[in-house]
């Protein structure tokens, strides 16, 4: 990132595991989202599309959730234009959009077929071989204020599924009528 102009690059680590991965979707927004509303400033927040969270593509809405600014998906360019926003282009139901996006907000890229976001040069990969990447514990940032982490999962209760359900056979009669029969069980289900 600081290759193609990125001024501050951080990686946020999970302790217990690589990156963020045995987090919750949930969790990784909520880690994130703590981190850059202590620290502040921030205009445009990249994010990737795909992540530990079984490539569920969540965390990016989740962060601008937890922020309450808006997020764009789909994202194959964007182009800061001033320091009030940027041109961000996005496919969208197929449709490729390109507008002016006021700051702040959340753009997740990738899993487009047609991404074309910029790729650094040799020289600015040279030169960003220098740059910092600061690297951040989310244990650090997730603690509460007693010092255990708030993303551990707890389990407070178990109860037993109960496997004994209702059931009617509707056998030997054409869908018409068994349709029918359908519709009138549920009827008096749903009066009950």
């Amino acid at each position: 990132l600081s290759a193609v102009g990125f001024e501050h690059t951080v990686r946020i680590e999970n302790e217990d595991a690589p990156g963020m991965e045995g987090m919750s979707s949930e969790q990784m927004a909520r880690i994130i989202s703590k981190w850059i509303r202590t620290t502040g400033g921030f205009e445009l927040i990249v994010t990737g599309q795909k992540s530990g969270d079984g490539n569920q593509g969540k965390v990016p809405s989740l962060i601008a959730e937890e922020l309450a600014i808006g997020c764009i998906t789909g994202v194959t360019e964007f182009i800061p234009a001033d320091e009030k926003g940027a041109y961000v282009t996005w496919i969208s139901d197929g449709t490729v959009i390109r507008t002016y996006i006021a700051y702040p907000v959340v753009v997740s890229v990738g899993t487009v077929s047609d991404a074309y976001l910029r790729a650094p040069t040799i020289k600015q990969r040279m030169v960003s071989d220098q740059a910092v990447l600061e690297l951040l514990s989310a244990d650090e940032i997730d603690k509460n204020s007693d010092g255990k982490k708030s993303y551990t999962p707890v389990l407070l209760a178990m109860e037993p599924v109960i496997e004994k359900r209702e059931a009617i056979l509707i056998d030997g009669i054409d869908s018409d009528e068994a349709a029918r029969v359908m519709s009138d069980h549920y009827r008096k289900w749903v009066a009950q």
